[in-house]
């Protein structure tokens, strides 16, 4: 699936908040080949996305690839979609594929 897809899902306020959540760590992943790359510290991602998103990033990483759908969401699907519109613009149309 492409971003706007699972952009779309995340916003779809009918399904599931654990599966909102899950589609915006889709999205976000589709910016590279491994969503493992995803689990690294935040300094290991790209500078382009803030510090404090990129922690978010690996938090929703972390639940996405060993909690989903169990346990605590780590942030409302309203605050995930948030981030993955501002890594998406970080990251701009084109990802550097050295990210990848």
């Amino acid at each position: 699936m492409q971003y706007d897809d699972l952009i779309r899902d995340a916003r779809n306020e009918e399904l599931m908040p654990s599966t909102r959540v899950y589609a915006v760590f889709n999205a976000i992943s589709t910016c590279w080949q491994s969503p493992e790359a995803l689990m690294q510290p935040p300094t290991a991602l790209p500078e382009r996305i803030e510090r404090s998103d990129a922690g978010l990033v690996r938090q929703l990483a972390r639940w996405a690839m060993q909690e989903a759908p169990q346990g605590e969401l780590p942030m409302t699907p309203d605050v995930a979609v948030a981030l993955a519109e501002r890594v998406h613009k970080a990251l701009g149309a084109k990802y550097d594929a050295a990210w990848r």
